[in-house]
């Protein structure tokens, strides 16, 4: 009897010592990985900032992923930040869960470029528009278009940043640009005025005599018209006469103002086409009308 009272105090006094020691350690709690990649419109974007809600901050590398290791088990949310200005996402946040160990949580962010920016303009010579140029765009984006008629152009839904605006296709023995190519640098929701403004190469002429069987007749009135101009002169004392500074093109060239009692021609209007850089010669010979 004696001996059973000792073994029930003995278990007794046992049953708080198991107490105070416990079951053995704690484990630590599962980690895990949280992964992904911020891209706009398939294209990775780098040194965008990514943001747990645990404080802890990664940037994007190597084609925009990025990567936080030894994660404790729990509920972030993954934030992204200093991603480009002309990058719109329709969530800049979203939840991870680590909940076992090892365990890796992919979280993506995928965007879209901000197109609200524009380049237009138009294309004249002498404050005329010119039609049918090509007008090309490069940089951020690669385009082209053709002028309408009245010389006019316009490239909408860009992203922002630097382009090149560059014309082409039109007559370069007619028409010269200053430059041919200009630079725009827009900004998000900007549009920018690009013109070219040229002028019309004057670098041919048409020359003759009027003559009345070989003499040179003075004083002859010599008129011209085509490509825009109408102009007219007297012959010199030898007959001859000369137009300067014209564009290359189709002109017709008349005489009149002499004694048509006096002198006559088969021929008083003649059609000429001038090539660029070139002087053309029309004469007229007539013949003295002996009457008396």
């Amino acid at each position: 009897m004696k001996r059973l009272r000792l073994l029930a105090m003995a278990a007794l006094f046992a049953i708080p010592l198991i107490q105070a020691c416990g079951e053995g350690p704690v484990p630590p709690p599962p980690t895990g990985s949280i992964t992904g990649q911020v891209a706009i419109e398939g294209e990775g974007i780098d040194g965008v900032t990514v943001t747990l809600s645990s404080g802890v901050t990664v940037t994007t590398a190597g084609g925009g992923t990025f990567r936080f290791d030894d994660v404790e088990a729990e509920t972030y949310t993954v934030t992204i930040s200093n991603y480009p200005e002309d990058g719109s996402f329709q969530q800049t946040s979203a939840p991870a869960t680590i909940s076992e160990e090892d365990e890796t949580v992919t979280v993506n962010f995928s965007g879209s470029w901000i197109r609200t920016s524009a380049i237009m303009g138009a294309v004249t010579v002498e404050n005329d528009g010119l039609s049918n140029v090509t007008v090309k765009i490069m940089g951020m984006a690669e385009s082209e278009t053709l002028t309408g008629t009245t010389g006019q152009y316009s490239f909408t839904g860009l992203r922002a940043g630097a382009y090149t605006v560059e014309i082409s296709g039109f007559d370069d023995e007619d028409v010269g640009f200053g430059a041919t190519t200009a630079s725009a640098d827009l900004d998000v929701g900007e549009s920018q005025v690009v013109a070219f403004e040229g002028t019309y190469l004057r670098a041919s002429s048409i020359m003759g005599q009027v003559s009345i069987e070989g003499a040179g007749l003075a004083d002859v009135t010599v008129s011209l018209q085509g490509k825009g101009e109408t102009r007219e002169m007297p012959t010199n004392g030898a007959g001859q006469f000369l137009f300067e500074d014209l564009r290359r093109g189709d002109y017709a060239i008349g005489i009149s103002g002499y004694d048509d009692d006096e002198y006559g021609f088969d021929v008083t209007s003649k059609s000429v086409h001038v090539p660029y850089g070139e002087t053309e010669n029309v004469p007229f010979d007539g013949i003295a009308l002996r009457t008396a």
